[in-house]
């Protein structure tokens, strides 16, 4: 089993930020970690078929991927959940 994807991420700046994870300001399906040396490495979520992206939201709150139907602000990501 492989990890989740993770690339470089120079756009995103760690610039006075604590290590650790962050939300993707530009997907709700990825989250980035600034690491000790404040470089920034995105991370996709895990895969999700409820969800209309294919993957899971990452909620900051929690600091963990959350399923599509049970992340709170997941109607404004481009679908409705059930209920």
């Amino acid at each position: 089993m492989t990890g989740p994807a993770q690339r470089p991420a120079p756009w995103y700046s760690c610039s006075g930020k604590e290590v650790g994870n962050y939300a993707d300001p530009r997907d709700p399906t990825r989250f980035i970690t600034c690491d000790a040396s404040g470089r920034a490495i995105e991370f996709d979520c895990p895969p999700d078929a409820n969800s209309p992206t294919g993957r899971m939201i990452y909620d900051e709150a929690t600091d963990r991927p959350v399923p599509y139907d049970e992340a709170e602000h997941a109607h404004l990501f481009g679908g409705e959940t059930a209920g």
